[in-house]
């Protein structure tokens, strides 16, 4: 039974750290593995929460230097890409006026191409 219940929570801390874009629960996902293979030895839940306890303590302790000097290196920062298109030419898929507020009609830009060069 406590076999189904640290898969359970493998998975459950599994899904908490796809979710999140930063290293939450990883390191519980892990204890919960060790704590899985534990099950399999003894049926002592504290011995089970005591290795869950320690491997989760020790690969945090391992992944938090890893951590802190990712943290140190000078990247730009990851945007989603509003900021950086600031200012920037490009190509619109719809045919767009200077001061047009709104959302445009279904214009492709071959038919607004079409239309301002036929005047």
């Amino acid at each position: 039974m406590t076999f189904l219940f640290w898969a359970a929570a493998i998975v459950v801390f599994a899904i908490a750290e796809a979710a999140t874009t930063a290293l939450v629960s990883i390191w519980f996902a892990v204890g919960a593995a060790a704590a899985m293979v534990a099950s399999i030895f003894t049926a002592s839940l504290g011995a089970q929460c005591a290795v869950f306890a320690v491997v989760s303590a020790v690969t945090l302790a391992v992944m938090l230097p890893l951590l802190a000097k990712r943290r140190t290196m000078r990247q730009p920062p990851i945007t989603n890409g509003s900021p950086l298109t600031i200012g920037s030419r490009g190509i619109s898929a719809a045919c767009v006026w200077i001061g047009w507020i709104g959302r445009p009609a279904r214009w492709t830009a071959l038919r607004c191409q079409k239309m301002h060069t036929a005047k």
